[in-house]
């Protein structure tokens, strides 16, 4: 009997990168506007035969803007706000650090969806 082990890697590729002005909604009635980078990588599995399979999608990216100390707030409060951009796409974030830098929850939504109501 004859095993074969396949070993698989993976490689992050980047399939976009966003840049623009929007503004963000943690639901307490006053957005605060902001300027956004983001990049959208997506997970390449390579398997041991040299064939690639698409795998999990990240968002990444950084904020600026003026009230960087209402961030914070928002970090400790563990609200995961909507960022809204220009584009008419929302993403639901969760903040790395209280430099602006964050993490996409989820893909983008343009719809109304129950879960913006939510911190």
């Amino acid at each position: 009997m004859v095993f074969w082990l396949c070993f698989m890697s993976t490689i992050q590729q980047r399939l976009e990168r966003i840049q623009g002005r929007g503004f963000l909604d943690w639901g307490e009635g006053y957005p605060l506007s902001v300027s956004y980078c983001l990049d959208v990588f997506q997970e390449m599995i390579e398997a041991g035969d040299g064939t690639r399979t698409p795998g999990v999608k990240t968002i990444k990216g950084m904020l600026g803007g003026r009230g960087w100390e209402q961030f914070e707030k928002l970090m400790v409060g563990g609200h995961s706000p909507v960022l809204h951009l220009d584009d008419g796409r929302k993403l639901r974030v969760l903040f790395v650090d209280s430099h602006g830098l964050i993490t996409g929850t989820g893909g983008f939504f343009t719809s109304f969806s129950p879960l913006d109501t939510y911190p």
